[in-house]
């Protein structure tokens, strides 16, 4: 039946999206590339803050220098530009060093926030400078969230059960062309007599054919009609569909649960059968057993013969690692054979030694049938994943260049604050003051804005995790251990840069502390 449109009632409740080629191909790219984006643009943050307590930290040491150019005739512009022109050099250098280094991967960049010589700024300075570091810390520690979180989900997804075992499997196309195989026997009788000689090799324990193998991202649904289960209409049932010899599961070690397995008699002559997935068994018969089960291919009203199911295999990952296990049907290659397949072999050795004689083996049958896609699947495995360990491995990197950053941020502040106050802390010294009194005076600055820092990073942190949620697998956004041991980390890399210049302080002689400068 159709509608007024001309629309098949089948296809009710089924819409269209037009996307464009360039979208769709980036799509599974996009939010990767932000992410990445967004923790360069971090990085470049923290090393902006960094240079800028640099040069406020130089021009307040060069305060009577310029107090002279001043007094000497030169302009506040002159002063200005000279400084300026200073900045621009270190810049220039700092981004000729950021070039080389963006070979290897890293991205550094200079920028130098200049600062003219107003009367009363060095206080304005001083709580610039504090705020800086306060900045740095939270970023960093809003980084290495983020980086822990993606370095946890990627090493749940290496260790994840994909459904079978990839170890020792080669796997290889053939696509039959209609000219030299135009029946179903024929297909059938190509397979039979391929597996029969890839048997017959040295190496292989066992062989078999598949439409799509694990991790194709091949989307083969069909739609099904479960016997007793009406659909409602325009509501059909759909599966993923498969068609496989048998031997395949021995040969990617799949577990089959319950039943029998296909063998040769399960042809074209013979009753229709099929093994379904654990996933459709407990999605479609519930609490009971699915063997026995009967189904068609297609609407309720097709013409297909049913179909019994006469076992339950483990699920698999079909289309990728992180996603789910689809409902499917595996059925007997010789009773719904393809012309273009995956062959599957086991070896007892390195699967790749197999190639060339597996392609001799297919020319013995078939001069003209080209193999393509030749691939160990142990290599498809770390293919279906190697986005997200990229991302976790540049994230990490720029997460560990953001805490180094940080750290040199606390202990240049720490370190300038010491020598801005060396006489004072010779007066606290001469008048009887202890140097463990002196150590903790300095390391509570420090500590003070680490732990202000890490309170801005961690709620910066637990607002910003949510935009992780698409890239995680098996680690929750708000993952505890990842917010429990990222400050206790940054925290402590951070008193012990605090630690150095204040141990120095505690070191200091009160009587040359006497003499300097103020």
């Amino acid at each position: 039946m159709r509608d007024e449109g001309g629309v098949p009632a089948t296809n009710a409740g089924w819409r269209a999206r037009i996307v464009p080629l360039r979208d769709d191909l980036a799509a599974d790219f996009r939010s990767g590339l932000y992410l990445l984006a967004a923790t360069v643009v971090l990085v470049l943050l923290i090393t902006g803050a960094n240079v800028a307590n640099l040069m406020l930290a130089r021009t307040n040491t060069r305060r009577p220098e310029l107090a002279v150019r001043v007094a000497l005739g030169g302009s506040r512009r002159q002063v200005a530009r000279q400084l300026l022109a200073e900045s621009i050099v270190i810049a220039a250098a700092g981004a000729a060093l950021g070039m080389l280094t963006s070979l290897w991967g890293a991205r550094l960049v200079r920028e130098v926030v200049p600062d003219g010589n107003r009367t009363g700024a060095g206080v304005s300075r001083a709580r610039l400078r504090r705020a800086l570091v306060v900045g740095e810390i939270a970023v960093s520690l809003a980084l290495l969230v983020g980086a822990l979180l993606l370095t946890r989900s990627f090493a749940r997804m290496e260790r994840s059960d994909p459904g079978f075992d990839a170890t020792g499997v080669l796997t290889l196309r053939v696509s039959l062309p209609e000219s030299r195989y135009p029946s179903d026997s024929s297909i059938a009788r190509f397979h039979e007599q391929l597996h029969a000689g890839l048997r017959a090799l040295p190496g292989v324990t066992s062989s078999a054919s598949v439409l799509t193998p694990p991790l194709s991202d091949e989307n083969i649904f069909t739609a099904i009609t479960i016997e007793g289960q009406p659909a409602e209409p325009g509501q059909a049932m759909h599966a993923h569909r498969q068609a496989v010899t048998p031997g395949y599961f021995s040969v990617l070690h799949i577990p089959l649960l319950k039943g029998r397995a296909f063998t040769t008699a399960d042809d074209a002559s013979a009753p229709r059968v099929a093994i379904v997935t654990d996933a459709l068994a407990r999605n479609r018969w519930p609490n009971e057993s699915a063997v026995g089960r009967r189904f068609k291919l297609g609407q309720a009203d097709s013409d297909e013969r049913w179909v019994t199911v006469i076992r339950v295999a483990r699920d698999v990952k079909q289309f990728g690692v992180r996603d789910g296990t689809p409902d499917g049907i595996y059925l007997p290659l010789a009773q719904s054979p393809p012309r273009t397949a995956t062959i599957a072999l086991r070896a007892d050795g390195e699967p790749t030694a197999l190639a060339a004689p597996v392609r001799r083996v297919v020319r013995l049958l078939d001069p003209e049938l080209a193999v393509f896609g030749v691939e160990a699947m142990p290599r498809t495995l770390a293919r279906s994943i190697w986005q997200p360990k990229l991302q976790s491995l540049l994230v990490g990197t720029f997460a560990v260049i953001a805490l180094v950053l940080a750290a040199v941020g606390v202990y240049g502040v720490v370190l300038y604050s010491v020598a801005q106050r060396t006489r004072e802390i010779g007066v606290r010294m001469a008048l009887g003051a202890q140097r463990s009194a002196v150590l903790r005076l300095v390391l509570a600055q420090g500590v003070r804005l680490t732990l202000i820092g890490v309170a801005l990073g961690l709620i910066g942190s637990l607002a910003g995790a949510r935009l992780l949620q698409g890239l995680l697998f098996g680690v929750g956004v708000h993952d505890p251990l990842t917010f429990a041991g990222v400050p206790i980390l940054l925290a402590f890399i951070a008193v012990i840069a605090c630690y150095l210049p204040a141990r120095r302080a505690a070191s200091v002689d009160p009587a040359i502390a006497l003499r300097a400068d103020r």
